[in-house]
Protein backbone atom coordinates (compact mmCIF):
# COMPACT_ATOMS: atom_id res chain seq x y z
CA UNK A 1 0.00 0.00 0.00
CA UNK A 2 1.67 3.25 -1.28
CA UNK A 3 0.21 6.06 1.42
CA UNK A 4 0.74 10.03 1.40
CA UNK A 5 0.85 12.20 3.88
CA UNK A 6 2.43 14.94 5.80
CA UNK A 7 4.50 15.09 9.86
CA UNK A 8 2.11 17.30 11.87
CA UNK A 9 3.77 16.79 15.45
CA UNK A 10 7.29 15.54 15.52
CA UNK A 11 8.64 14.72 18.96
CA UNK A 12 12.68 15.67 18.54
CA UNK A 13 13.19 13.64 21.93
CA UNK A 14 11.91 10.37 21.38
CA UNK A 15 12.25 10.39 17.60
CA UNK A 16 8.56 9.93 16.77
CA UNK A 17 6.10 11.80 14.39
CA UNK A 18 2.28 11.75 14.02
CA UNK A 19 1.62 11.17 9.89
CA UNK A 20 -1.24 12.87 8.76
CA UNK A 21 -2.93 10.62 6.43
CA UNK A 22 -6.39 11.90 5.45
CA UNK A 23 -9.89 11.56 6.49
CA UNK A 24 -8.56 12.13 10.39
CA UNK A 25 -6.55 9.13 10.12
CA UNK A 26 -2.81 9.17 11.54
CA UNK A 27 0.30 7.18 11.09
CA UNK A 28 3.07 7.26 14.32
CA UNK A 29 6.39 6.69 13.20
CA UNK A 30 9.84 6.42 14.56
CA UNK A 31 13.52 7.23 12.69
CA UNK A 32 16.32 7.09 13.67
CA UNK A 33 18.66 9.92 14.92
CA UNK A 34 20.49 10.47 11.75
CA UNK A 35 17.11 11.24 9.98
CA UNK A 36 15.27 14.18 10.13
CA UNK A 37 12.02 14.90 9.84
CA UNK A 38 10.36 18.36 10.23
CA UNK A 39 6.78 19.35 10.93
CA UNK A 40 4.99 19.79 7.51
CA UNK A 41 7.22 17.42 5.87
CA UNK A 42 5.44 15.28 2.94
CA UNK A 43 6.49 11.62 3.25
CA UNK A 44 5.44 9.17 0.80
CA UNK A 45 5.38 5.67 0.34
CA UNK A 46 3.95 4.83 3.50
CA UNK A 47 2.53 1.75 4.54
CA UNK A 48 0.40 0.45 7.65
CA UNK A 49 1.05 -2.32 10.23
CA UNK A 50 4.26 -2.73 12.42
CA UNK A 51 7.42 -2.28 9.80
CA UNK A 52 10.28 -1.16 9.08
CA UNK A 53 10.04 0.99 5.79
CA UNK A 54 12.09 3.16 3.32
CA UNK A 55 10.21 6.22 2.63
CA UNK A 56 10.56 9.14 0.64
CA UNK A 57 10.54 12.51 2.32
CA UNK A 58 9.24 14.54 -0.53
CA UNK A 59 10.39 18.44 0.97
CA UNK A 60 13.79 17.34 1.28
CA UNK A 61 13.91 14.94 -1.94
CA UNK A 62 15.45 11.88 0.15
CA UNK A 63 14.85 8.40 1.01
CA UNK A 64 14.44 8.02 5.04
CA UNK A 65 13.97 4.59 6.67
CA UNK A 66 11.06 4.37 9.12
CA UNK A 67 9.24 2.12 11.72
CA UNK A 68 5.81 2.32 11.13
CA UNK A 69 4.68 1.77 15.16
CA UNK A 70 0.95 0.33 14.52
CA UNK A 71 -1.85 0.43 11.60
CA UNK A 72 -3.99 3.47 10.89
CA UNK A 73 -5.37 5.04 14.17
CA UNK A 74 -7.66 8.52 15.12
CA UNK A 75 -5.22 11.58 14.41
CA UNK A 76 -6.34 12.33 17.87
CA UNK A 77 -4.69 9.25 19.15
CA UNK A 78 -1.65 9.86 17.23
CA UNK A 79 -1.39 13.55 18.40
CA UNK A 80 -1.81 12.00 22.17
CA UNK A 81 0.95 9.38 21.92
CA UNK A 82 3.56 11.35 19.97
CA UNK A 83 2.57 14.37 22.83
CA UNK A 84 2.73 11.98 25.82
CA UNK A 85 5.75 10.99 24.99
CA UNK A 86 7.26 14.09 24.39
CA UNK A 87 6.38 15.18 28.10
CA UNK A 88 7.44 11.87 29.66
CA UNK A 89 10.87 12.61 27.49
CA UNK A 90 10.91 16.20 29.15
CA UNK A 91 9.89 14.86 32.41
CA UNK A 92 12.89 12.40 32.62
CA UNK A 93 15.46 14.84 31.33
Amino acid sequence: MNIEGRALIVNRNSRVAAVDIGWGMALVVEYSADTLIDEGDRLEQLTTGYRKINILNRNKAQEVSVQVLADAMPFTLAEYIVREDQSLSQAAA
